[in-house]
C-alpha cells in the first residue's frame, strides 16, 4: 500500500506484511496487485494520446486518475 520495499516484508513464502505501514496480504496476491498496477501505470504513460489530443480515456489512465 505504501510502496515500502524490504526483503523482511516477506514473513514466509506465502505471507506478506509491510514493516512500514503494516499492510498484510497473501504474498502472491500482493505481488499480482503490484505487477498489475505497474503495468497499468506504464501503459497509461506510454500510450499515444487519443486522436484529436486531450487527456487519455484508457481504463488504466482513468483508474489512476491521469
Amino acid at each position: 500500500m505504501c510502496g515500502h520495499c524490504d526483503t523482511k516484508n516477506r514473513v514466509d513464502q506465502a505471507h506478506f506484511r509491510c514493516l512500514s505501514c503494516g499492510h498484510t496480504a497473501a504474498a502472491d496476491t500482493n505481488a499480482a496487485v503490484n505487477i498489475a498496477f505497474r503495468a497499468a501505470r506504464q501503459t497509461a504513460y506510454c500510450a499515444a494520446p487519443p486522436s484529436g489530443g486531450g487527456a487519455s480515456t484508457s481504463p488504466a489512465a482513468l483508474a489512476l486518475g491521469i
